[in-house]
């Protein structure tokens, strides 16, 4: 995932310089505009890492807790990581 952001990111700096002897401003605001959401998209890419962190070791807490008390815990987890999931997918969709 970190890759294909990469790759747009270059992409666009590179469309950016070819078409400079254009209008150089409206690609650079473009450009910013990327970056910013480039930003979000990895500052969104921690949340979900440490999401599935808190999931894998709610998967751990089944080896010595109460299954009924840990079966919350993991939907609730679940639902954390789906939901980071969902806004990272429209955020990438935004980029593109």
């Amino acid at each position: 995932m970190k890759k294909i952001i990469a790759i747009i990111s270059v992409i666009s700096l590179v469309f950016t310089f070819l078409l400079c002897g254009c209008d150089c401003r409206y690609y650079e605001e473009r450009l910013d505009d990327i970056k910013d959401q480039l930003y979000e998209v990895r500052s969104q890419m921690d949340e979900l890492e440490f999401a599935i962190s808190g999931l894998k070791k709610e998967i751990d807490d089944f080896s010595y807790e109460d299954w009924r008390y840990n079966v919350q815990d993991m939907r609730r987890a679940a639902y954390e990581i789906e939901s980071i999931f969902e806004d990272l997918d429209r955020k990438i969709d935004d980029i593109e």
